[in-house]
Order: structure tokens, then C-alpha cells, then sequence
């Protein structure tokens, strides 16, 4: 299964998970229905005669209830989906009391643990995610959230930081990257939305019950004898019962639906981080690790119920929500779908590691058995085959890339005032004309500090390879995160200018600004997540013969290469359509292009990597330019290409 189908199973479950969410809904109503009759019943013998003529179905009642539960429920799934709508993982995190690590800290355990996320970042394809640590959880367990590949983040307890060396620190966080290309974390959120809906009524109850415990308590004797307060009260203590009992029921319901969701792609995440690392002791020396009963994966926020599903193991510990109500596999099982020799047994006791500056450095992949195969052209096939399927020379090259990048740079790139300064430099172009346009246009723009470094940085990049500038980009975005919305409209503005400069589109160039602004944009909440909502070739074949256009004229200067290119991604596509003269690719057009391919359906994106890929390959060469190119088209689209072997 590829990644464009793991993405539209993604999509299905979703619809499953409405449809699940919409019984919940009517048994709740049913349950709160039949509540409501007894209440009013009680305090009225009058409309007990009345329901007894009607057969017990008041229609009137019902549909008030129905109301009242979609405003309750209905209405707080619905509030918890903006909320998290707009602050996606990152909000997610933080209600689980994460702290976000900064890019640039020199902690031993928080730098190892970044290293390693920017290693398998990078080799994906997709942006470094912010990364967070639940510091008061002293268990073994992480998570992944998020609404696409690029606006990631992972947390991880201090536990794991502790206990796990690199190798099965590296297991489990490849474990969540499978959740991160797999699309699970768009589902993932709407499930929390749905449980904080459900759970809403048990809140009710318990808070209505609360109070009239503490109103019974400050009442006097006399008021307590009262029958009409007595029966008003008797009532509410019902209803307050009631609420509770039948919002536990939804609660049972909800489980269920994360643990028919969650289960399966637990073992396909744990088989994905083998795949990964080629080391199935990383993700299986965890999971024993998280067998150990004095440590666990037990996580104690009272917010933590409703992510449940989010984690690498049950949040209960290992002998949380057995059989039916279990959100996760057994742990014996899912090691020995990796390790059939494991005996069942789990350590006893685990004492946290002495780390060291040795334990900071990009570690070196284990060799591959079998040699590489020859290298051929490249074909569409060969590109989508790629796509969300990292393996072991990917993460060897982006091990090896991230260690060729000079000290000072990737410090700079790991703090915000630095990463401006290296994406300043990284755009600045090798044109001296046009170099000195871009130079007084910062000269305008940045404060002189900004100046004097962007200067210092721009000489170490004097020869810096162009495949190292995409990741360049992706590992300084943690930092530009870090940015204040002024400084980034600042920052934003200053780029523009500097892609712009000279007027004439640079593919490479103008897509790298789109790599960097598309997720800083929706961080700064200045452009919403698109949802995938367009379908259809003909509906795309416009925006297509407008980037396949620009992509035919920025590899080729020959006419004749230059149509052979574009009739190649056209018909990769499957449309028709003429050549766009040179005269219309314009920086406005390539982007309003790019944009609405974006929010076409995996299935239509599948074939539009095909199609891109066709046009670039179409001389039977890709160069490293054009890798990176392709990758970082793909990356705006939310398919990240994985590094290409140099």
C-alpha cells in the first residue's frame, strides 16, 4: 500500500468516524429522552397520564431533547475543532502539558532528541515538526499530532528521554512518523474533538450533582424538611445521575471507536519503524522497556483521555483497557510480530542512562546487506514508490548531509535571529546584479546586526550545494516558529522582495519561498489548513498546464525540449492542453496554481507527482536541482519525497 492510499484510508476512516459519531449521537438522545420523560414525569402526575395515552413517545419532548443534545454535545465537539483547528499539534501538545524544546538547547537528552527528529525529517521529505517533552510524566510514551506532514508535532514524556537509548529512541520516533505519512493525525484530532463532545454530559452531571451536594450541606435543617425543595432536589440529583451514567455510555462508546481506529496501525507503525531505521532492536528494546510495571507508559494529565489514541502505548500502563476497551495491542504481541523468539518477559527495573556529548552526533546507519542497485532514469513509478517510504539509504543521506553542514550555519539555523540571517543568505542570489538589488532591499528592510551576519552567512554558503538548501530550509523552521507575529510579517515581507528581485521566476527559488512561507503562514494563522476537497482530473487540468508550463520552460531552453517535456507531464496526467508561452509564467500564476492543487484528493495528487516528475525526467536526467525542485513542489502539496540518493 502506498502513501496516496494510506491517505485515502485516512479519508474513509474519517467518514466512518462521522457515521460512528452520529449513533453516539441518537443513542444519547434515546438515553437522555427516556431520563427526561422519568423527571418530568415525577414532578408532574398530570403528563404521566398524558405520555401513558401517547405510548410513552412524546414526539414534541423528543425532538427538544435531540436539540438539546446536538447543542451540548454536538456544540462542544464542534467548539474543540476550531480550537484545535487553529492551533493544530501545537495545541494539542500543550493541553497535555508539553513544554516545547527550542531548537537551539543544549541540553544532552533534548539535543539527541532533536537530532534524531531532523534526521528522519529530512530524509522524509517534510518539515522538522516542533517538538515537545511532557516533563511531570516520568513513563515511556509519545505521540504524534497534527493536520498534514508539515504542520507536525511530536511529544515525547521525560521517561523517554531517560530510559531509551538512541537506537530505540529512534525506533519510537519513527514509529510516529509512520503516523505522520500514514495520515493518521488528521483523524487522530477529530477523534479528540469528538470525546471532549461526549465527555461534556459526564462533566454536566458531575457538576450538577457537585452542587447539590454543597447546596444540601450550607442549607439549614428546616429547609432540608421542606417536600416541595425535597422533590425539586430529588429530581435534579436524578437528572444529575442520569447524565453522568448516560455520558459514561458515550464515554464506552467513544473507546470503543478509538480502539477499532487505533489498533491495526499500531502494528503497521511499529513494522514502519523498522523499516525506517533497519534495526528492529530500536522499536522493540522500547516497547520492553515500556513492560517494565515500575515505569510503564502510564500518562497522568487530566487531559490525556481524550488523545489516548494518539500515544505509542496505552496511557493506563500495560494492563489499562484489556481486551475490548484497549486502544493498543498487547505490548508481548506487537513485539513478536517484529521478534517471534520474545519469551514474554519485560524488565523489572530500569535505571536511566548517563549521557554525553558522544550521544549528540548523527550515528552512523547500520550497512545494507545487499548492494545498491544500479542507478537508472528516473520514472514516475520509481518517484511514487518513494513517496512516504522512507528506508535506510535515505536516512543514511540525510545523516551524512546534516553532518556537512558547518558548525556555525546549523547553530545559526537553530535560533530565530540566526535562521533569518540563513534564509537571507540561502535567497540571495550568485548574479552580482541582481545580488546587489537584493542587498539594498535588506539594507532597507533588517535591523544592521541582521545585515552583518546574513553577510558572514552568505560567505560559509559560497559553495553549499544546492540539494542542501532544501533541508537547510526545513531545519531552520522550528526556529522561525519562534518568531513573533510582527517579526514574522517583517521576516515574510523581506523574503518576497528577495524572491522577486529581478523580476524573472527562478522554479528552484520561488519554491523554496513556498516551502518556507506555506508552513510559517499557517503557524502565524495568516493562511488556513486546506482540507483535501477537490476532485476530478478535468477540474485540475488548468492549475497542472500552468506549473507543467513553468517547469518545461525552467529545465530547457531548447523549444523543441521544452514541449517534449511538457507533452510528457500532460499526458502522464491524462489531459490535454497547449504550452503556455514563457511570457505567462509569472510568480502570480505558479503560485495561484500551486495553491489550488493543493487542496485536490490524494488520488489526483498521486497522478500529479507522475505528471511532475515525467516533465522534469523527461531528457532521462534529473539533476540535483531538479531533485530538489520536484521535492519541494511536492512538499507544498503535502507529498513529501523522501532524499534522493546522491
Amino acid at each position: 500500500m502506498d502513501f496516496f492510499q494510506h491517505q485515502d484510508n485516512a479519508r474513509r476512516r474519517t467518514k466512518t468516524l462521522v457515521f460512528y459519531y452520529v449513533l453516539a449521537l441518537l443513542a444519547l438522545t434515546v438515553a437522555l429522552y427516556a431520563l427526561v420523560v422519568i423527571a418530568v414525569a415525577l414532578t408532574d402526575p398530570g403528563y404521566a397520564e398524558y405520555l401513558e395515552q401517547m405510548s410513552f413517545c412524546d414526539p414534541i419532548l423528543f425532538f427538544l431533547t435531540m436539540c438539546g443534545v446536538g447543542l451540548l454535545v454536538g456544540g462542544a465537539s464542534f467548539f474543540k475543532s476550531v480550537e484545535l483547528a487553529s492551533g493544530g499539534g501545537n495545541a494539542v501538545a500543550q493541553q497535555l502539558g508539553g513544554r516545547r524544546v527550542s531548537p537551539s538547547t543544549t541540553d544532552f537528552a533534548e539535543r539527541r532528541l532533536l537530532n534524531i527528529v531532523e534526521e528522519l525529517a529530512i530524509a522524509a521529505g517534510i518539515n522538522v515538526p516542533n517538538v515537545y517533552i511532557l516533563d511531570h510524566e516520568t513513563s515511556i510514551n509519545a505521540f504524534a499530532a497534527g493536520f498534514s506532514p508539515n504542520s507536525a508535532a511530536l511529544g515525547v514524556t521525560r521517561g523517554t528521554l531517560d530510559y531509551l537509548t538512541r537506537d530505540e529512541l529512534q525506533g519510537v520516533i519513527g514509529h510516529e512518523f509512520s503516523h505522520i505519512l500514514n495520515g493518521d493525525m488528521r483523524i487522530n484530532i477529530r477523534l479528540i474533538s469528538i470525546l471532549f463532545g461526549l465527555n461534556l454530559l459526564v462533566i454536566l452531571g458531575a457538576m450538577l450533582m457537585r452542587i447539590l451536594w454543597y447546596t444540601d450541606m450550607g442549607r439549614s435543617r428546616s429547609s432540608r424538611d421542606d417536600k416541595n425543595g425535597g422533590g425539586i432536589k430529588a429530581v435534579l440529583l436524578l437528572l444529575g445521575i442520569g447524565l453522568y451514567i448516560i455520558g459514561a455510555i458515550g464515554m464506552v462508546f467513544s473507546q470503543l471507536i478509538q480502539a477499532a481506529i487505533s489498533r491495526q496501525r499500531e502494528y503497521l507503525a511499529d513494522a514502519s519503524a523498522v523499516q525506517f531505521t533497519r534495526n528492529p532492536g530500536g522499536i522493540t528494546g522500547a516497547l520492553k522497556k515500556i513492560g517494565c510495571g515500575r515505569v510503564s507508559s502510564a500518562i497522568r494529565h487530566p487531559n490525556s483521555g481524550e488523545a489516548s489514541h494518539m500515544f505509542i502505548a496505552n496511557i493506563g500502563g500495560v494492563s489499562a483497557f484489556a481486551n475490548l476497551l484497549a486502544t493498543h495491542p498487547p505490548l508481548a504481541d506487537r513485539i513478536r510480530a517484529i521478534d517471534p523468539s520474545f519469551n514474554g518477559r519485560f524488565p523489572e527495573v530500569l535505571y536511566p542512562l548517563q549521557l554525553n556529548a558522544d550521544d549528540l552526533r548523527q550515528h552512523p546507519v547500520p550497512p545494507i546487506s545487499a548492494p545498491p542497485e544500479p542507478k537508472t532514469p528516473f520514472n514516475p513509478l520509481a518517484v511514487l514508490g518513494q513517496i512516504g517510504n522512507l528506508d535506510v539509504r535515505q536516512l543514511a543521506v540525510a545523516s551524512v548531509l546534516l553532518e556537512e553542514i558547518p558548525v556555525e550555519i546549523r547553530n545559526n539555523a537553530h535560533e530565530p535571529f540566526g535562521a533569518r540571517a540563513v534564509l537571507f543568505a540561502t535567497l540571495i542570489s550568485s548574479e552580482p546584479e541582481v545580488r546587489n538589488q537584493q542587498w539594498a532591499m535588506l539594507q532597507q528592510s533588517v535591523e544592521p546586526q541582521c545585515l552583518v551576519l546574513t553577510q558572514k552567512m552568505l560567505d560559509r554558503l559560497a559553495n553549499f550545494p544546492v540539494e542542501s538548501k532544501i533541508p537547510l530550509v526545513q531545519q531552520s523552521l522550528p526556529a522561525l516558529r519562534q518568531l513573533s507575529p510582527n517579526q514574522y510579517r517583517t521576516f515574510r515581507q523581506v523574503v518576497e522582495n528577495l524572491v522577486k528581485a529581478d523580476g524573472v521566476i527562478d522554479l528552484f527559488e520561488y519554491t523554496l519561498r513556498g516551502l518556507l512561507l506555506n508552513d510559517l503562514d499557517v503557524h502565524f494563522g495568516l493562511t488556513p489548513q486546506n482540507p483535501a476537497k477537490l476532485s476530478g482530473i478535468p477540474t485540475a487540468a488548468a492549475p497542472m498546464i500552468a506549473v507543467l508550463s513553468h517547469l518545461a520552460h525552467a529545465g530547457h531552453t531548447d523549444k523543441a525540449e521544452i514541449e517534449k517535456a511538457f507533452k510528457a507531464g500532460l499526458t502522464e496526467f491524462g489531459v490535454s492542453g497547449f504550452l503556455q508561452p514563457q511570457s505567462s509564467c509569472t510568480f502570480a500564476n505558479f503560485d495561484a496554481a500551486l495553491k489550488k492543487l493543493s487542496q485536490f484528493t490524494p488520488t489526483i495528487k498521486k497522478k500529479m507527482v507522475a505528471a511532475f516528475t515525467a516533465c522534469i525526467s523527461a531528457d532521462n536526467v534529473i539533476t540535483p536541482r531538479e531533485g530538489e525542485l520536484l521535492r519541494a513542489i511536492c512538499a507544498t502539496l503535502g507529498c513529501p519525497v523522501p532524499m534522493l540518493e546522491k
